[in-house]
Protein backbone atom coordinates (compact mmCIF):
# COMPACT_ATOMS: atom_id res chain seq x y z
CA UNK A 1 0.00 0.00 0.00
CA UNK A 2 1.45 3.44 -0.83
CA UNK A 3 0.85 6.86 1.32
CA UNK A 4 1.39 9.89 0.18
CA UNK A 5 1.32 13.48 2.22
CA UNK A 6 -0.25 16.06 -0.73
CA UNK A 7 1.53 19.40 -0.86
CA UNK A 8 -1.17 22.44 -1.20
CA UNK A 9 -0.31 23.10 -4.80
CA UNK A 10 0.19 19.75 -5.69
CA UNK A 11 3.50 19.93 -7.44
CA UNK A 12 4.94 17.35 -5.37
CA UNK A 13 1.96 15.11 -5.52
CA UNK A 14 2.10 15.37 -9.03
CA UNK A 15 5.90 14.39 -9.55
CA UNK A 16 5.40 11.18 -7.41
CA UNK A 17 2.27 10.60 -8.87
CA UNK A 18 4.14 10.53 -11.89
CA UNK A 19 6.99 8.42 -11.20
CA UNK A 20 4.11 5.52 -9.83
CA UNK A 21 2.03 5.63 -13.04
CA UNK A 22 5.16 5.92 -15.05
CA UNK A 23 5.51 2.60 -17.28
CA UNK A 24 2.20 1.55 -16.10
CA UNK A 25 2.97 -1.30 -18.08
CA UNK A 26 5.51 -1.96 -15.55
CA UNK A 27 3.36 -1.28 -12.85
CA UNK A 28 0.57 -3.88 -12.69
CA UNK A 29 1.84 -5.15 -8.85
CA UNK A 30 1.21 -2.00 -7.74
CA UNK A 31 -3.06 -2.27 -8.47
CA UNK A 32 -3.94 -0.53 -5.33
CA UNK A 33 -3.22 2.97 -7.36
CA UNK A 34 -6.51 2.35 -9.28
CA UNK A 35 -9.60 1.13 -7.27
CA UNK A 36 -11.38 -0.20 -10.30
CA UNK A 37 -10.51 -4.01 -10.94
CA UNK A 38 -12.18 -4.05 -14.84
CA UNK A 39 -9.50 -0.79 -15.35
CA UNK A 40 -6.56 -2.12 -13.15
CA UNK A 41 -6.76 -6.22 -14.50
CA UNK A 42 -8.21 -6.00 -18.21
CA UNK A 43 -7.64 -2.78 -18.92
CA UNK A 44 -4.24 -1.94 -17.31
CA UNK A 45 -2.79 -5.33 -18.52
CA UNK A 46 -3.83 -4.53 -22.18
CA UNK A 47 -2.36 -1.23 -22.00
CA UNK A 48 0.76 -3.05 -20.42
CA UNK A 49 1.23 -5.63 -23.66
CA UNK A 50 1.24 -2.77 -26.13
CA UNK A 51 3.62 -1.13 -24.19
CA UNK A 52 5.70 -4.32 -23.85
CA UNK A 53 4.98 -4.57 -27.70
CA UNK A 54 6.66 -1.41 -28.60
CA UNK A 55 9.74 -1.49 -26.68
CA UNK A 56 10.35 -5.12 -27.91
CA UNK A 57 9.75 -4.37 -31.57
CA UNK A 58 11.86 -1.28 -31.37
CA UNK A 59 14.56 -3.34 -29.33
CA UNK A 60 14.76 -0.73 -26.63
CA UNK A 61 17.53 -1.88 -23.95
CA UNK A 62 16.91 0.71 -21.62
CA UNK A 63 14.65 3.68 -20.75
CA UNK A 64 15.21 6.71 -18.67
CA UNK A 65 12.96 9.27 -17.58
CA UNK A 66 14.25 12.68 -16.98
CA UNK A 67 12.14 14.66 -14.29
CA UNK A 68 11.60 18.64 -14.39
CA UNK A 69 9.85 20.47 -11.64
CA UNK A 70 7.29 23.56 -12.30
CA UNK A 71 10.70 26.25 -13.39
CA UNK A 72 12.04 23.69 -15.56
CA UNK A 73 14.89 22.33 -13.22
CA UNK A 74 15.81 18.81 -13.29
CA UNK A 75 15.14 17.07 -10.09
CA UNK A 76 17.81 14.78 -10.00
CA UNK A 77 17.30 12.33 -7.26
CA UNK A 78 13.80 11.36 -8.72
CA UNK A 79 13.12 9.22 -11.39
CA UNK A 80 12.66 5.80 -12.81
CA UNK A 81 14.71 3.79 -14.93
CA UNK A 82 14.09 0.85 -16.99
CA UNK A 83 16.22 -2.20 -18.63
CA UNK A 84 14.78 -4.92 -20.98
CA UNK A 85 16.34 -8.03 -21.13
CA UNK A 86 17.48 -10.84 -23.14
CA UNK A 87 14.79 -9.44 -25.94
CA UNK A 88 12.27 -8.91 -23.20
CA UNK A 89 12.53 -11.94 -21.41
CA UNK A 90 12.95 -9.67 -17.87
CA UNK A 91 11.92 -5.57 -17.59
CA UNK A 92 13.37 -4.47 -14.57
CA UNK A 93 12.32 -0.95 -13.47
CA UNK A 94 14.19 1.07 -10.67
CA UNK A 95 12.51 4.18 -9.02
CA UNK A 96 13.99 6.65 -6.53
CA UNK A 97 11.98 9.39 -4.64
CA UNK A 98 13.80 12.12 -2.81
CA UNK A 99 13.22 11.55 1.37
CA UNK A 100 10.56 8.58 0.00
CA UNK A 101 11.93 5.60 -1.12
CA UNK A 102 13.45 3.16 -3.78
CA UNK A 103 12.22 0.31 -5.30
CA UNK A 104 12.99 -2.43 -7.75
CA UNK A 105 10.20 -4.10 -9.81
CA UNK A 106 11.31 -7.50 -11.76
CA UNK A 107 8.55 -8.46 -14.85
CA UNK A 108 9.24 -11.74 -16.53
CA UNK A 109 7.18 -12.81 -19.51
CA UNK A 110 6.48 -16.21 -21.32
CA UNK A 111 8.05 -17.49 -24.52
CA UNK A 112 4.80 -15.90 -25.62
CA UNK A 113 5.19 -12.29 -24.47
CA UNK A 114 2.32 -12.42 -21.65
CA UNK A 115 3.71 -11.56 -18.53
CA UNK A 116 3.73 -14.34 -16.45
CA UNK A 117 4.95 -12.71 -12.51
CA UNK A 118 6.56 -9.37 -11.20
CA UNK A 119 8.52 -9.44 -7.91
CA UNK A 120 8.44 -5.60 -6.38
CA UNK A 121 10.57 -4.55 -3.55
CA UNK A 122 10.15 -0.90 -2.12
CA UNK A 123 12.18 0.54 1.26
CA UNK A 124 11.08 2.84 2.65
CA UNK A 125 11.48 2.18 7.19
CA UNK A 126 10.67 -1.01 6.49
CA UNK A 127 10.87 -3.53 3.18
CA UNK A 128 7.41 -4.20 1.41
CA UNK A 129 8.39 -7.23 -0.63
CA UNK A 130 4.75 -7.82 -3.60
CA UNK A 131 5.12 -11.05 -5.72
CA UNK A 132 2.68 -11.55 -8.46
CA UNK A 133 1.84 -14.50 -10.72
CA UNK A 134 -0.59 -14.38 -13.71
CA UNK A 135 -2.47 -17.21 -15.24
CA UNK A 136 -4.63 -17.11 -19.08
CA UNK A 137 -7.36 -19.27 -20.07
CA UNK A 138 -6.86 -20.51 -23.78
CA UNK A 139 -8.08 -17.55 -25.14
CA UNK A 140 -5.16 -15.59 -23.54
CA UNK A 141 -7.57 -13.55 -21.45
CA UNK A 142 -6.44 -13.21 -17.90
CA UNK A 143 -7.80 -16.40 -15.44
CA UNK A 144 -6.18 -15.84 -12.22
CA UNK A 145 -4.02 -12.59 -10.64
CA UNK A 146 -2.46 -13.66 -7.20
CA UNK A 147 -0.12 -11.54 -5.32
CA UNK A 148 1.40 -12.51 -1.62
CA UNK A 149 3.06 -9.17 0.00
CA UNK A 150 5.03 -9.57 3.04
CA UNK A 151 6.90 -6.13 5.22
CA UNK A 152 8.96 -6.48 7.54
CA UNK A 153 7.20 -4.04 10.07
CA UNK A 154 3.98 -6.51 9.87
CA UNK A 155 2.94 -8.46 13.01
CA UNK A 156 1.41 -10.63 11.12
CA UNK A 157 3.64 -11.20 8.37
CA UNK A 158 2.27 -11.65 4.85
CA UNK A 159 -0.91 -10.75 2.98
CA UNK A 160 -2.32 -13.18 0.38
CA UNK A 161 -4.95 -11.67 -2.50
CA UNK A 162 -6.31 -13.91 -5.42
CA UNK A 163 -8.46 -12.87 -8.62
CA UNK A 164 -10.40 -14.86 -10.34
CA UNK A 165 -11.93 -13.99 -13.49
CA UNK A 166 -14.95 -15.39 -15.66
CA UNK A 167 -15.62 -15.02 -18.66
CA UNK A 168 -19.13 -15.47 -20.93
CA UNK A 169 -19.06 -17.57 -24.66
CA UNK A 170 -17.82 -14.00 -26.65
CA UNK A 171 -14.57 -13.55 -24.25
CA UNK A 172 -15.85 -10.58 -22.32
CA UNK A 173 -15.69 -10.89 -18.31
CA UNK A 174 -18.78 -11.63 -16.46
CA UNK A 175 -17.55 -11.96 -12.85
CA UNK A 176 -14.19 -11.49 -10.61
CA UNK A 177 -13.99 -12.99 -7.05
CA UNK A 178 -11.46 -11.25 -5.06
CA UNK A 179 -10.38 -12.87 -1.91
CA UNK A 180 -8.17 -11.86 0.67
CA UNK A 181 -6.30 -14.26 2.93
CA UNK A 182 -8.32 -16.96 1.83
CA UNK A 183 -11.79 -16.11 3.94
CA UNK A 184 -12.61 -12.06 2.74
CA UNK A 185 -14.41 -12.76 -0.46
CA UNK A 186 -15.89 -9.84 -2.67
CA UNK A 187 -18.03 -10.49 -5.82
CA UNK A 188 -17.52 -7.80 -8.69
CA UNK A 189 -20.47 -8.61 -11.17
CA UNK A 190 -20.52 -6.53 -14.93
CA UNK A 191 -22.90 -5.49 -17.24
CA UNK A 192 -22.41 -4.58 -20.63
CA UNK A 193 -23.95 -1.77 -23.01
CA UNK A 194 -25.14 -2.33 -26.57
CA UNK A 195 -21.76 -2.77 -28.47
CA UNK A 196 -20.63 -5.06 -26.02
CA UNK A 197 -18.04 -2.89 -23.99
CA UNK A 198 -17.61 -3.13 -20.30
CA UNK A 199 -20.68 -0.48 -19.00
CA UNK A 200 -20.40 -0.97 -15.01
CA UNK A 201 -19.01 -2.84 -12.24
CA UNK A 202 -20.38 -4.00 -8.95
CA UNK A 203 -18.92 -4.91 -5.75
CA UNK A 204 -21.26 -7.51 -3.66
CA UNK A 205 -20.03 -7.78 -0.26
CA UNK A 206 -22.41 -10.46 1.72
CA UNK A 207 -25.51 -9.79 -1.15
CA UNK A 208 -24.97 -5.83 -0.82
CA UNK A 209 -23.37 -3.61 -3.49
CA UNK A 210 -20.74 -1.75 -1.89
CA UNK A 211 -19.55 0.40 -4.56
CA UNK A 212 -20.28 1.05 -8.48
CA UNK A 213 -18.27 2.43 -11.35
CA UNK A 214 -19.45 3.09 -15.03
CA UNK A 215 -16.92 2.82 -18.13
CA UNK A 216 -17.63 4.51 -21.34
CA UNK A 217 -16.50 4.71 -24.50
CA UNK A 218 -15.68 6.45 -27.85
CA UNK A 219 -16.85 5.54 -31.22
CA UNK A 220 -14.20 2.77 -32.20
CA UNK A 221 -14.30 1.29 -28.35
CA UNK A 222 -11.66 2.66 -26.82
CA UNK A 223 -11.80 4.07 -23.08
CA UNK A 224 -12.94 7.52 -22.23
CA UNK A 225 -14.49 7.91 -18.81
CA UNK A 226 -14.52 5.95 -15.86
CA UNK A 227 -17.12 7.78 -13.29
CA UNK A 228 -18.49 6.66 -9.66
CA UNK A 229 -20.97 8.60 -7.59
CA UNK A 230 -18.63 11.21 -5.35
CA UNK A 231 -20.26 11.27 -1.59
CA UNK A 232 -18.41 14.82 -1.16
CA UNK A 233 -20.49 16.36 -3.97
CA UNK A 234 -23.19 14.08 -3.75
CA UNK A 235 -23.38 13.42 -7.35
CA UNK A 236 -21.39 11.00 -10.26
CA UNK A 237 -17.37 12.22 -11.21
CA UNK A 238 -15.16 10.99 -13.46
CA UNK A 239 -12.34 9.14 -11.95
CA UNK A 240 -10.46 9.39 -15.29
CA UNK A 241 -11.32 10.69 -18.77
CA UNK A 242 -8.77 10.02 -21.35
CA UNK A 243 -8.66 11.26 -24.90
CA UNK A 244 -6.84 10.00 -27.95
CA UNK A 245 -5.27 10.77 -31.43
CA UNK A 246 -5.56 9.30 -34.66
CA UNK A 247 -3.45 6.51 -34.11
CA UNK A 248 -5.35 5.70 -31.08
CA UNK A 249 -2.17 6.95 -28.94
CA UNK A 250 -3.50 8.39 -25.25
CA UNK A 251 -2.77 11.95 -25.61
CA UNK A 252 -4.39 13.46 -22.29
CA UNK A 253 -5.78 12.07 -19.17
CA UNK A 254 -7.28 13.82 -16.38
CA UNK A 255 -7.11 12.11 -12.96
CA UNK A 256 -9.20 13.11 -10.23
CA UNK A 257 -7.37 13.52 -6.53
CA UNK A 258 -8.51 10.69 -4.47
CA UNK A 259 -11.27 11.65 -1.81
CA UNK A 260 -12.01 15.21 -3.39
CA UNK A 261 -12.84 17.24 -6.24
CA UNK A 262 -9.30 18.81 -7.27
CA UNK A 263 -7.74 16.62 -10.64
CA UNK A 264 -4.51 16.84 -12.78
CA UNK A 265 -3.89 16.73 -16.43
CA UNK A 266 -1.80 14.87 -18.64
CA UNK A 267 -0.24 15.47 -21.67
CA UNK A 268 1.89 13.35 -23.68
CA UNK A 269 3.71 12.89 -26.81
CA UNK A 270 5.16 9.96 -28.67
CA UNK A 271 8.26 9.36 -31.50
CA UNK A 272 7.90 8.07 -34.86
CA UNK A 273 7.70 4.58 -33.08
CA UNK A 274 4.75 4.89 -30.88
CA UNK A 275 6.84 5.29 -27.89
CA UNK A 276 5.75 8.17 -25.25
CA UNK A 277 8.37 11.17 -25.38
CA UNK A 278 7.14 13.61 -22.85
CA UNK A 279 4.47 13.73 -20.02
CA UNK A 280 3.50 16.84 -18.74
CA UNK A 281 1.17 17.47 -15.55
CA UNK A 282 -1.13 20.18 -15.30
CA UNK A 283 -3.01 21.52 -12.01
CA UNK A 284 -7.12 22.13 -12.23
CA UNK A 285 -5.59 26.15 -13.02
CA UNK A 286 -3.84 24.80 -16.14
CA UNK A 287 -0.62 25.57 -14.18
CA UNK A 288 2.65 23.28 -14.72
CA UNK A 289 3.36 21.14 -12.40
CA UNK A 290 6.10 19.07 -13.72
CA UNK A 291 7.37 16.80 -16.89
CA UNK A 292 8.66 14.17 -18.07
CA UNK A 293 11.10 13.45 -20.80
CA UNK A 294 12.36 9.97 -21.83
CA UNK A 295 15.48 9.27 -23.26
CA UNK A 296 15.41 5.52 -25.60
CA UNK A 297 19.16 3.31 -25.74
CA UNK A 298 18.70 0.86 -28.58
Amino acid sequence: MLFFVVDENLNYYCLVMKLILLFISACLASSSLFAQYYFTDIVANAQSSTQYKLLTDAKVKQVKAINYDEKGNVIADLGIEQSIIDGGKKIITKTSIPNSSASTLENNYTDGKLISSTNNNMQTFTTLSTTTTYSYNDKGSIASINSTSTDTAAATGFLAERHTWLYNEKGSPTLMYKIKGQKDTLKVVFTYDEKGNVADERWMKKGQMTEKYYYYYNDIGLLTDVVRFNDRVRKLLPDFVYEYDADANMTKMTQAIMGGTDYLIWEYTYNDKGLKETETCYNRKKKLQGKVVFEYSY
